[in-house]
């Protein structure tokens, strides 16, 4: 198999496999049904109070605003940690001590999980640290290639995100400035947790970047071996 194939097998294990949103559905399948329903039910609360805190704000009916804003980070809160431990407990029942051993020290985008599959997968299919250094050079071209693209995308989603926030200043221009804080900090709730969706799928320049790290991580480990 020549190390075209070799690439092949490489960034699909990476970009269809072993990306957040599998490790995700990984996790959801690792967890009991009543687990299931808890996260479902704490994101449906979550987006209910996001919802109507902001609705209270606008209403100004601040009694009701601070209780449903109270309950818009609780229920956040609660999501997170248990999409975070649900991961936890797949990452735990799959993998063995020495490959749990293996992985970065860092666990930033859920990297300790996805690497782990990304090891594994290429174990599976016999990718040598032999293979890696001709893998590694078109992966080289390839970040030089998305380095010098997008730039027109680029430009067009900077003037979108303009011309809403033209929109939406010239909507909330009759509010007065305590309602547009309200709505601010409620809707800060709702920002960070679309960021954190965005981030799911991270930008085709930061996956090849990635995919470089732990191609390297591989390598280091099979020379230990």
């Amino acid at each position: 198999m020549n190390n075209t194939n070799k690439w092949e097998i490489c960034f699909n294990a990476y970009t269809k496999e072993c990306t957040r949103i599998a490790i995700f559905r990984e996790s959801l399948k690792a967890i009991g049904i009543k687990f299931k329903i808890s996260i479902l039910f704490s994101l449906i609360l979550f987006g209910f109070c996001l919802y109507s805190s902001i609705y209270s704000a606008y209403k100004k009916d601040w009694d009701y605003y601070y209780i449903y804003l109270g309950a818009t980070i609780l229920f956040e809160f609660i999501s997170l940690v248990l999409i975070i431990k649900a991961q936890s407990i797949y990452t735990k029942e799959e993998y063995s001590e020495y490959e749990l051993s293996q992985v970065p020290p860092e666990d930033n985008k859920d990297q300790k999980a996805r690497d782990l599959k990304f090891h594994r997968t290429l174990s599976l299919n016999e990718i040598k640290k032999s293979h890696i250094e001709g893998i590694l050079e078109i992966l080289n071209a390839r970040i030089l290639i998305s380095e010098n693209s997008g730039l027109g995308i680029e430009k067009i989603i900077g003037f979108l995100v303009t011309f809403s926030i033209s929109i939406l200043v010239a909507t909330m221009k009759n509010l007065d400035i305590k309602v547009i804080a309200l709505i601010g900090i409620a809707g800060m709730c709702f920002f960070i947790f679309i960021y954190m969706i965005i981030k799911l799928t991270p930008n085709k320049r930061e996956q090849l970047y990635e995919l470089k790290y732990f191609l390297t991580i591989f390598a280091n480990e099979e020379r230990q071996q």
